[in-house]
């Protein structure tokens, strides 16, 4: 778990024999037992935390795309009717026709 191997734990036990009593060293392992117990339970209650945040982000940013999406889709039905009013304003009057309009040069004839 912490990348201890065999030759550092055989190294801990020694330095535990050398500076521990060999009467104590049944309540230190013990201690020491709890203490990594502790740790283990803060570590897996952080997790959950991390997890459970990431989760409602993840829920947050769907939601978010969602509403994104449901703007474009506004933005782009207006957007398909523009090109049929621009063909009616570039559409003659009835009537009228390009030979009766007077001619640039003509114009200036005049």
């Amino acid at each position: 778990m912490f990348g201890i191997g065999f030759s550092e734990l055989i190294i801990v036990a020694l330095v535990c024999v050398i500076f521990i009593k060999p009467d104590d060293l049944p309540a230190f392992f013990r201690k020491l037992g709890r203490l990594f117990a502790q740790v283990r339970k803060a570590y897996k209650e952080v997790t959950a935390v991390k997890d459970d945040f990431m989760r409602e982000m993840d829920i947050a940013a769907a939601i978010q795309d969602a509403d994104k999406a449901k703007a474009a889709e506004a933005k782009a039905e207006p957007a398909e009717a523009a090109p049929v009013t621009a063909e009616l304003a570039t559409a003659e009057p009835a009537g009228a026709s390009s030979e009766d309009a007077p001619r640039d040069d003509e114009i200036k004839a005049e």
